[in-house]
């Protein structure tokens, strides 16, 4: 398996990205739900910066080394759909960091990384803005679920395998 991608297959970097953002992701929805998000709130801080600097790498290494090409049993509607689901991801896995950076730049959050710029007022839009982006985060997250279960129990045609570290 090679690095990055290939036309047959997706490489051993942009799959570690991608399983690694998949557990932060959990880790941070988990903290958010069980409420230590706010008894912890440098760690949640430190994980957001996390998440936006692995979604900076995943765009550097997925405009490096494009997608393979897709499966002949892939249909155009479901190609067009991926296409919008994962450049969506990858918008509102920069637009939700970021909107946490700026709120707790506004405000008296937290310690870690205040921006400077962000005037106090903006806190409570900014706050709001954060939650939407998490409620469209999990919008996305829930379309690239189902479309990989749909790949791997109806259609089983390997798609998801690709993703996975083992030859597809």
């Amino acid at each position: 398996m090679s690095l990055l991608n290939s036309h047959a297959g997706y490489g051993r970097i942009p799959k570690i990205l991608h399983w690694l953002m998949m557990v932060l992701l959990v880790m941070m929805l988990a903290g958010e739900i069980s409420g230590q998000v706010h008894e912890d709130q440098v760690s949640h801080e430190i994980l957001g910066k996390v998440i936006l600097s692995l979604a900076a790498a995943r765009l550097i290494v997925r405009l490096l080394a494009p997608r393979p090409a897709p499966l002949p049993s892939h249909a155009k509607w479901e190609i067009g759909l991926s296409h919008f689901v994962h450049w969506g991801l990858y918008l509102i896995l920069f637009l939700y960091p970021i909107s946490g950076w700026m709120m707790v730049s506004a405000g008296d959050w937290g310690e870690t990384g205040n921006l400077g710029f962000i005037p106090d007022a903006w806190e409570g839009a900014l706050y709001t803005w954060h939650v939407a982006m998490k409620w469209v985060l999990a919008g996305f997250v829930t379309l690239h679920i189902a479309g990989a279960a749909k790949h791997a129990i109806l259609d089983r045609d390997g798609t998801l395998r690709r993703m996975w570290f083992v030859r597809a």
